[in-house]
């Protein structure tokens, strides 16, 4: 039997770490989705809030920070995440704190204050896994042969859809639906992207199949995931509490649009998603053009 390659035990790791991610991401996204929906109820999502940070804690970041300490050792770019990695996870023990502290107050209702907290803390870590997800899979795509254009095209609906349903407020002219996992997680990864103008931009302009997998291995958008997560925490926290409070008093309200749109319009209204957007898309015949190997 012959020896895999150096390129094939690349592509597995990613495979590997790509499927056990997608399987925890449904379950989390449900149970995130329960315990806003259970707001309007006496606990105000209390016991929502007690299943899903033991499903976190216990289920999902441990095997997660397990299959990224063993992608590390072959992708350099994701100890460049690690500070992200440890702030995500300090605000774990936050929300762990605060679903403990009502338990102690008698385990009967959460405050206001305490589900917009955790609202927050909440979608991060998804938010996070969703980029990991989508960067898995254009890297398992891309050293399993697949164009860069061939993914940029296949996820284009999707990118577009949002960004009129959600960034543009349209109202007839666009439908948005979360589709696919990895339809969903491609999105996360442009999103987080377009703030930093770096990892997507630098694989459509690399010359050559060595040079687009040294940027896979060694480049992290990490300040397009700060911006994302963390620039505009307060911002979103007082969001929430805004969104709760009228979704409580008008029964058939969405969910707080807070994991990407409201993050991307606290920063600056969407206009750099939309700017990305045309910077990827907008010269794309020319781009064919004057890259052949795309």
């Amino acid at each position: 039997m012959a020896k895999p390659t150096e390129k094939e035990l690349l592509r597995a790791n990613v495979e590997r770490e790509l499927n056990l991610l997608k399987v925890a991401l449904r379950p989390l996204g449900i149970s995130y989705h329960d315990f806003v929906k259970a707001y309007g109820r006496r606990d105000r999502g209390l016991k929502e809030a007690i299943e899903l940070i033991r499903y976190i804690k216990e289920d999902v970041w441990p095997v997660f920070i397990n299959e990224r300490s063993i992608l590390a050792l072959f992708f350099p770019y994701i100890q460049q995440e690690t500070e992200i990695i440890n702030k995500l996870a300090k605000e774990i023990e936050e929300a762990a704190q605060i679903v403990e502290n009502s338990i102690k107050r008698g385990g009967t209702t959460l405050y206001p204050e305490e589900v917009s907290k955790l609202v927050h803390f909440f979608q991060n870590p998804r938010i996070y896994l969703d980029y990991v997800v989508g960067r898995d899979y254009l890297t398992h795509k891309l050293l399993g042969g697949k164009k860069i254009n061939t993914i940029l095209k296949e996820f284009k609906p999707v990118i577009e859809a949002f960004e009129g349903k959600l960034i543009k407020g349209c109202n007839s002219d666009y439908n948005f639906y979360m589709g696919s996992v990895e339809g969903y997680a491609f999105l996360t990864l442009f999103m987080i992207d377009a703030y930093d103008n770096s990892l997507l931009k630098r694989l459509v302009e690399a010359k050559s199949e060595e040079e687009r997998e040294k940027i896979l291995k060694e480049y992290s958008p990490s300040q397009g995931l700060n911006q994302i997560l963390f620039s505009v925490k307060e911002k979103m926290i007082e969001y929430n509490r805004e969104s709760l409070r009228e979704r409580k008093e008008r029964k058939n309200l969405c969910l707080p649009k807070g994991g990407l749109a409201q993050r991307a319009k606290a920063i600056d209204n969407g206009s750099k998603f939309s700017s990305y957007i045309q910077e990827i898309y907008g010269n794309e015949e020319k781009r064919k053009e004057s890259l052949p190997y795309m």
